[in-house]
């Protein structure tokens, strides 16, 4: 029989690019995605191609929870902060709303033999100082804002909910897709640049960016699940490169 996979922010980038990749490679898996959002050429894709969409909030799911053996949980909130001076007490509440609350629901629902799929992100270690040592998966995090916050506390949820799970650390995901996210420095430099506009590097340029191509995360998905990968968690990073190389 096939296996259930459960895809939360289906029409996000990450998540629409793996329901797309894992139609065309037909694996063994019966596709859920769901999503708040409601994109109608999206939408058409995944019904052509066998996908069932549920337009739902991210807390009325747990009935498609319940039934999944694989869930890749990548809804969240995006659009964040990055310094802290644009966070507000408002901001950072929704924020943990649609993080670390939204997980713990997912996990509370779980079966108990699931695979649990979540990508983290490199900026848990945002606080950093310069002069440490390169980072592994044995780096304690140092979080600072709540996006990455919320990240790392969703990180130790599931790492104690008793769940099978894989949690990847993401470093900048950069790379086309329909659903792709213009915010990330190498998508926003090659729209720029389509467009004949300047790029800015400030500072120089020097700061140094680690990337993971969008294609390479759901590889990485395919090997974790073909190979059973349970309870680990990986740092996914193809390449550093400073923002001047980028551009």
């Amino acid at each position: 029989m096939k296996k259930i996979l459960l895809v939360t922010g289906a029409m996000g980038y990450i998540g629409f690019h793996t329901c797309k990749k894992f139609s065309k490679w037909k694996l063994n898996y019966e596709i859920i995605a769901t999503d708040n959002r409601f994109l109608p050429s999206s939408v058409k894709w995944l019904a052509q191609h066998g996908i069932k969409f549920y337009q739902r909030d991210i807390f009325d799911i747990d009935d498609l929870v319940k039934e999944s053996d694989v869930i890749l949980h990548c809804s969240g909130q995006t659009a964040v902060p990055g310094i802290a001076s644009q966070s507000t007490p408002e901001i950072d509440a929704e924020i943990w709303k649609n993080g670390p609350d939204a997980t713990k629901n997912i996990l509370n629902n779980c079966k108990k033999d699931a695979i649990f799929l979540f990508p983290s992100t490199h900026v848990c270690w945002e606080s950093l100082p310069p002069d440490s040592p390169i980072v592994t998966e044995q780096t304690p995090l140092c979080p600072a804002l709540a996006y990455s916050r919320g990240k790392a506390q969703s990180e130790s949820d599931i790492i104690n909910s008793g769940v099978n799970y894989i949690i990847f650390r993401l470093g900048s995901v950069y790379g086309y897709s329909k659903n792709i996210r213009i915010s990330i420095l190498p998508n926003l430099f090659s729209q720029k640049t389509s467009q004949n506009q300047n790029l800015s590097c400030f500072g120089g340029g020097k700061q140094i960016k680690p990337l993971i191509c969008i294609e390479d995360v759901v590889r990485f998905l395919r090997l974790a699940l073909e190979n059973n990968l349970n309870n680990e968690i990986f740092n996914l990073v193809n390449e550093h490169l400073t923002v001047a190389q980028i551009a």
